[in-house]
């Protein structure tokens, strides 16, 4: 949730990740495997594994082992509070993302490795539900250069970012120097740009939050948006490798501090 690129099309996995293994701490094997994961009913006891069995962690466990003169009673009222949160957790976790939803799981086409790996047969699943970055007619269309996508080499390292992998498909072009995937490489990129965090914008508002301390509480925008501009720019750079451009010469006049300039 706090990534800078892109992350929405894990959202499905890594939530499914989590609510497995909590379910894992206090439900049984055998129906965990036996059933699916949207369909597991969390507060039936017929699934509960004996509370002596429950997975509480490592160091809990070692402490109970390693403890003595401990009241079973508390021990068991103990089990049945961490039984109550293992419930409440995945209960949470149920209550916030919907497993059954097609989009969350249509989304993993975003994903550069479904090219990679041909999970994904279809784009057409994703693309329906978005009528204003596709239109009906050209699902068809869409769908067939996503077939032909997954047999075309795309010459980016396996670890680059999503965002850099779908700009490289949209740089792909046919022997008569037109785009090869107009429309998959356009529908892609328009979705990256819908926001899939707030992660961003809490960051710079913190950074304000340094920048325009008690010490310094009459700084005005211009000047904060500037301060901000260059921490962007020396972020990735030290005062020994940071490269001078023409740009940044051509900027050192008498007007430097001219704000209407």
């Amino acid at each position: 949730m706090q990534a800078e690129d892109p992350k929405i099309y894990a959202l499905s996995s890594r939530v499914s990740a989590v609510l497995a293994t909590i379910l894992e701490c206090y439900l049984k094997p055998g129906y965990l495997k036996s059933t699916a994961l949207a369909n597991v009913k969390i507060r039936d006891p017929a699934n509960f594994l004996p509370l002596e069995d429950m997975y509480l962690g490592g160091q809990v466990t070692a402490s109970l082992h390693s403890c003595h003169g401990i009241e079973k009673q508390d021990l068991t009222n103990f089990r049945l509070r961490c039984l109550d949160f293992f419930i409440e957790s995945a209960s949470q976790l149920l209550h916030r993302f919907n497993l059954t939803d097609p989009l969350l799981e249509s989304l993993k086409a975003l994903d550069p490795q479904c090219i990679l790996k041909k999970t994904v047969p279809s784009i057409a699943p994703l693309a329906s539900q978005f009528p204003n970055l596709v239109h009906e007619n050209d699902l068809n269309n869409i769908d067939n250069e996503w077939r032909l996508l997954r047999n075309t080499e795309i010459n980016v390292q396996s670890n680059s970012s999503v965002w850099k992998f779908w700009m490289e498909v949209k740089k792909v072009k046919k022997g008569d120097d037109t785009p090869l995937f107009p429309k998959v490489g356009n529908f892609m990129t328009n979705f990256l740009c819908l926001p899939h965090s707030s992660a961003s914008v809490e960051r710079v508002s913190s950074q304000i939050n340094l920048l325009k301390a008690k010490a310094r509480n009459s700084l005005n925008t211009d000047t904060l948006i500037g301060m901000l501009h260059a921490k962007r720019t020396f972020e990735n750079s030290t005062s020994d490798n940071f490269k001078i451009t023409s740009t940044h010469v051509n900027l050192m006049t008498e007007h430097i501090y001219d704000q209407q300039e």
